[in-house]
């Protein structure tokens, strides 16, 4: 069990793929400051790094909570004709 946590905390084994929308996602609601300020802090650190800040636990624990930073596939229209792909990490926001 524990070989299996070490292997999938690296993103690079964790392989997800970005949606592509077709179409904006219009939402009815704000994220509240707290999951914004969440979300902005897991992307300047790592999962690891969490533990570093000086920080009250009940805090690093709601900043692990949804700390996912996977390497991900991303398709960009540059321009009409042009498509690259890249690989690129990024943090996901819940969705309440």
């Amino acid at each position: 069990v524990c070989g299996l946590i070490e292997h999938y905390k690296d993103p690079s084994c964790c392989m997800f793929f970005e949606p592509m929308l077709t179409i904006p996602l219009h939402r009815k609601f704000v994220f509240p400051l707290q999951h914004l300020c969440r979300a902005v802090i897991t992307t300047r650190t790592t999962y690891d790094g969490i533990n570093k800040l000086q920080l009250p636990k009940t805090l690093k624990s709601y900043l692990k909570e949804y700390h996912y930073k996977q390497r991900v596939r991303v398709r960009r229209l540059d321009s009409e004709n042009d498509i690259t792909i890249d690989s690129r990490s990024i943090s996901y926001l819940p969705v309440i």
